[in-house]
């Protein structure tokens, strides 16, 4: 009976929680005019198949030609990608190719975003991943939404296309956790992003040192964002809206998506403390969830409650995206949720190797 008292606690501050995301979710923002230059940076390795998807998009971007600079990286491919950005840079005016030939100051992509960086003119620099397909209003819907404090922003990421039930289920999850991290961006607690889509102000970047002053980190995006957030007075802020959501694709196999999920634990230490009591919370509910499902199903009760709390996450950033999910795709997920929140910590003390485009890397 106590076991089922602290899991309805757990469950009833979950529910809470839930409702404190979908309120701040449904704020509005005035937009910001300008037109700053602009520096747009993608490091590819090994991406033969999703480059040209990626440079095609890039080219049709709805900014002025002379305000723009595209800088794209080729970070010690050995198949197609270096082919392809030569010769895609040759045709198209503003495009840089540039080759990374000898050993990275810092390690995984943090190095070569680092030498783009350090060749990039724009006063504001945006970030994209080789498999992700931008909008045309990219730049300026993320523009519009630097507001003159916030030193970082982004939108949001959605998975396509979606040829099976655990790629939507990846989708909805992806859908899910920006949900909760734009959430806590807007009230000040930024816990993190995704590197595929953000954006930058060059001065909150120098502010900190840049890549070379920020410790090493495969998660290079919660690195910087944790850096601007302890070391400058500028606000994070993540959006979301149609305008600035990006297409990436989902992992192909679940042993990339077990790789995705360990990089992403590696910043989990070095997470602030509002994130690391919304993950505490989601670990200690689902557990202590299933545990007391076994000595009273009563418990069932507030577990749909806590689905359905789920559910109106999803369903309002889906809304605020203009995409339309159902409440059986929900379902789905919420499997998936609940068993990798409770198994995968386990996995990360005993599996602390990882592969991230071919290479092997250990966490600390």
């Amino acid at each position: 009976m106590i076991l089922f008292f602290i899991a309805a606690g757990l469950i009833a501050v979950y529910i809470f929680l839930a409702v404190w995301i979908i309120s701040t979710l449904s704020r509005s923002f005035a937009r910001q005019l300008g037109a700053p230059t602009v520096s747009v940076i993608v490091a590819a390795r090994n991406e033969e198949h999703n480059l040209p998807h990626c440079l095609a998009a890039l080219a049709r971007l709805d900014y002025p030609a002379d305000k723009i600079e595209f800088i794209i990286v080729n970070d010690h491919s050995t198949d197609r990608t270096p082919d392809i950005i030569d010769s895609f840079c040759r045709m198209k005016p503003g495009f840089i190719a540039l080759h990374l030939q000898v050993e990275k100051a810092k390690p995984g992509k943090s190095g070569a975003l680092l030498a783009a960086i350090e060749q990039s003119r724009g006063e504001v620099i945006f970030f994209t991943d080789a498999d992700c397909v931008p909008p045309t209003t990219w730049i300026r819907g993320l523009l519009a939404r630097l507001q003159p404090d916030v030193g970082i922003v982004g939108g949001f990421t959605t998975l396509q296309p979606i040829q099976s039930i655990g790629e939507k289920v990846q989708a909805l999850d992806w859908l899910f956790l920006l949900s909760a991290a734009s959430a806590a961006s807007l009230l000040n607690y930024p816990i993190s992003w995704v590197g595929n889509n953000l954006a930058f102000r060059r001065q909150a970047y120098d502010q900190v040192g840049g890549f070379l002053q920020i410790e090493d980190s495969l998660i290079e995006d919660f690195a910087l964002i944790n850096a601007v957030r302890n070391k400058t007075s500028w606000r994070c802020s993540f959006i979301a809206d149609p305008e600035t959501t990006v297409v990436s694709r989902p992992a192909s196999t679940l042993n990339e998506l077990y790789n995705q999920r360990k990089r992403w634990g590696t910043g989990i230490r070095r997470a602030p403390f509002f994130g690391l009591l919304l993950m505490g919370v989601v670990f200690t509910t689902h557990l202590l969830s299933l545990i007391a499902l076994l000595y009273s199903p009563l418990i069932l009760f507030a577990v749909v409650g806590k689905i359905v709390a789920d559910w109106c996450i999803i369903r309002k950033t889906s809304h605020r995206l203009s995409q339309s999910i159902k409440f059986q795709e929900c379902l789905l997920f919420e499997g998936f949720y609940f068993l990798y929140s409770i198994f995968l910590p386990f996995l990360f003390l005993v599996d602390r190797r990882f592969v991230w485009k071919d290479v092997v890397f250990r966490r600390d």
